[in-house]
């Protein structure tokens, strides 16, 4: 049996439920403020100035995602060796999850927005965690 090493597992957590809804916020910004027609600055103003209720709507909707993805993450991060396959795992991790409870925690927003923003999020906080996530540790006793 692999022993689990909690504190990691909940920096992971905790690294997820703090940055991975801004990181989905900015997401969505960008995306918003893209889809402006050019000939209205001031709707792209008044988007960036409506910054601050976007984050709260940003941390509803992403931190119960954030939380399951960091915690499956974290997770799984024992069982897996190498950093990049454990990045891309999460952030398939990540997009999968938000796809799969999207019509629980966000039914009335566009779905393939809410998945991209949850992807480019996972993939942000798991960059981020590459060189402190939990590790496989062959060789050393075990419990759960």
């Amino acid at each position: 049996m692999k022993r689990i090493d909690w504190g990691r597992t909940l920096v992971v957590v905790g690294v997820f439920a703090l940055v991975g809804p801004f990181i989905g916020f900015l997401t969505a910004l960008g995306w918003s403020i893209s889809q402006a027609p050019e000939d209205a600055p001031r709707l792209r103003s008044l988007m960036l100035l409506s910054g601050f209720f976007t984050v709260v709507v940003g941390y509803v909707i992403g931190l119960p995602l954030a939380l399951l993805t960091g915690l499956a993450s974290g997770l799984a991060s024992h069982w897996i060796r190498s950093s990049l396959i454990w990045v891309v795992a999460t952030t398939g991790l990540g997009a999968g999850l938000t796809y799969a409870l999207h019509p629980v925690v966000s039914p009335n927003t566009g779905q393939g927005l809410v998945v991209s923003c949850a992807a480019v999020a996972s993939l942000g906080c798991a960059l981020t965690l590459a060189s402190v996530r939990p590790r496989f540790r062959p060789g050393k006793a075990s419990s759960t």
